[in-house]
């Protein structure tokens, strides 16, 4: 809509609309790319903490995505964006997702790659670790510096990593 007020196309909305996520999905469905180490850190997690999933992606994305990584099944909890009325920087999803875990927020360790996503995080109580690999947030944003934690990619983050993580009192930075 925002694109559209701005620029003209020789197409209706709806059909750029659908032709965009048609090819977004084709392109999506052969070319997911790996965050370093972190199918080997879901399987290793799932052993011993139960994982959840939230994202601002649809569903049908998501577990499509799960599933070319070989690591749906070790998620108790997958909700997409059409699971919970507000997007991220709400905490809706997460708190939809800690309940459906019957998780209390300062146990939980949620890692993001977004400035909404970890305003997210921090906003339902949780500890939050900012992944960068993505490039998605940058060391500079001030949301960075709120994190209680960052990582490149998944590389080394290991049970005993959450277990230290998650002995450390958990303490936050105004916005």
């Amino acid at each position: 809509e925002i694109l559209g007020s701005r620029v003209s196309f020789p197409v209706s909305a709806s059909v750029l609309l659908q032709e965009t996520l048609a090819e977004y999905r084709r392109l999506f469905s052969t070319e997911v790319e790996e965050v370093p180490g972190a199918r080997a850190a879901v399987q290793a997690l799932a052993k011993e903490f139960r994982l959840g999933l939230v994202s601002g992606s649809y569903r049908s994305e998501i577990l499509a995505a799960l599933d070319l990584l070989g690591i749906r099944d070790h998620f108790e909890v997958i909700l997409g964006a059409e699971d919970y009325q507000r997007s991220k920087p709400a905490p809706d999803g997460y708190q939809l997702a800690l309940n459906h875990l019957a998780l209390d927020p300062s146990a939980a360790v949620i890692f993001e790659d977004s400035e909404a996503g970890i305003e997210s995080g921090l906003v339902c109580g949780a500890r939050v670790i900012s992944v960068s690999y993505c490039g998605s947030i940058q060391a500079s944003s001030p949301w960075f510096s709120r994190t209680h934690g960052a990582i490149h990619d998944w590389t080394g983050v290991t049970a005993e990593w959450i277990r230290r993580l998650q002995a450390k009192p958990l303490s936050f930075q105004k916005a």
